[in-house]
């Protein structure tokens, strides 16, 4: 019996203890269904018209009548479970969609984390668009630190990216991004708002200060002498870029352009600019050389950089305040002159 309110709410064992009977739907054996008791973040979950049975009741045949999700996909199996995984957060179906529909489409919903309450539907305002841009990237002296990349996030943390989001690199002085880039989809944001990509995170130089162990052919593997970028809207064919939206640039990609920006055996740190920039501005970044230049994964505090230095590439370590004693390191060989020098040259 559908209630005056309209509402049937079928609630698991700790909500209906939570809750009881004045809003979960009573069921008649006083148990909720096992669909309900069997819920994740990763379930389909449909309304359907039962059309053939078995001997013991069970539905043989059915069609769909509503549904959120893709059937027969959970969302660790499919790639677009960013869309729908709804672990730790619920999805409420938009108010301006009043009508079933029987195959899921995304834009009927919003997956949020903004508490609601049981047996009301109310419009919700979609979460803000994330936004992630690069705070710094570390070309260590050979022989000495390890290479890493330091992204953050000032408004979304401990939260997995939904959606494509490319990590490029580019080389040889072409304007076109190289082979050498990562989808971060999938990747986790983390407490503090920030994501560190390093080649092997099990000896990192910081002891759990990298997020993400890439190896040692991949991005994490940085040349101070390449460019970088996020982006969006990403073709690829045969293994390489061919359009992409530029969201944060570190670099001036593409031959004949003033190389101030290059870094290394050092590093470059972004200063007080708190949203990503798709036009680089050398302005916008402080760069530092050698062993200890203050190398600090994890850990972005703009204030403290000297933003009156000249932004032009030298051997003497810019001023960005005290380095942090990690950037010392122990004097770990992480690669030789030749694996570097061949390192330079791949693509």
């Amino acid at each position: 019996l559908v209630p005056d309110n309209g509402f049937l709410v079928f609630c698991n064992i700790a909500a209906r203890n939570a809750h009881g009977n004045t809003i979960c739907t009573n069921i008649s054996n006083g148990a909720p269904p096992d669909v309900v008791n069997q819920l994740t973040g990763c379930k389909n979950v449909a309304l359907v018209e039962v059309t053939a049975t078995a001997s013991d009741n069970l539905p043989t045949a059915y069609a769909i009548i509503d549904i959120f999700g893709y059937p027969g996909q959970n969302c660790p199996n499919n790639p677009n479970y960013g869309a729908y995984d709804y672990t730790n957060k619920r999805a409420v179906r938009k108010t301006t969609v009043v009508y079933p529909e029987n195959v899921w489409t995304q834009p009927s919903w919003v997956v949020t984390n903004v508490p609601g309450d049981i047996g009301i539907w109310q419009p919700i305002t979609p979460p803000a668009p994330l936004v992630l841009y690069i705070t710094e990237i570390a070309d260590p002296p050979a022989g000495n630190l390890d290479p890493f990349i330091e992204l953050y996030s000032p408004n979304y943390k401990d939260y997995v990216i939904p959606d494509d989001l490319y990590l490029i690199r580019f080389v040889d002085n072409r304007s076109i991004a190289s082979t050498v880039y990562l989808n971060l989809k999938g990747y986790k944001i983390q407490y503090d708002g920030m994501l560190v990509l390093c080649i092997n995170k099990d000896t990192f130089e910081w002891n759990g200060k990298c997020d993400y162990s890439l190896g040692s052919d991949s991005i994490a593997n940085i040349g101070g002498a390449y460019e970088y970028a996020l982006a969006k809207d990403v073709t690829i064919n045969n293994g390489q870029i061919v359009t992409m939206s530029i969201v944060d640039m570190y670099g001036r990609p593409g031959p004949n352009t003033f190389k101030d920006y290059y870094f290394e055996n050092g590093r470059t740190e972004r200063v007080v600019i708190f949203a990503p920039k798709s036009e680089f501005v050398r302005l916008d970044w402080t760069i530092s050389f050698g062993a200890n230049a203050g190398y600090d994964p994890h850990y972005w505090n703009p204030t403290e950089l000297d933003k009156t230095t000249a932004p032009t590439k030298s051997p003497t370590p810019l001023d960005v305040g005290q380095p942090s004693s990690k950037g010392k390191g122990k004097g770990k060989k992480r690669r030789n002159e030749q694996n570097r020098h061949v390192r330079r040259k791949r693509n």
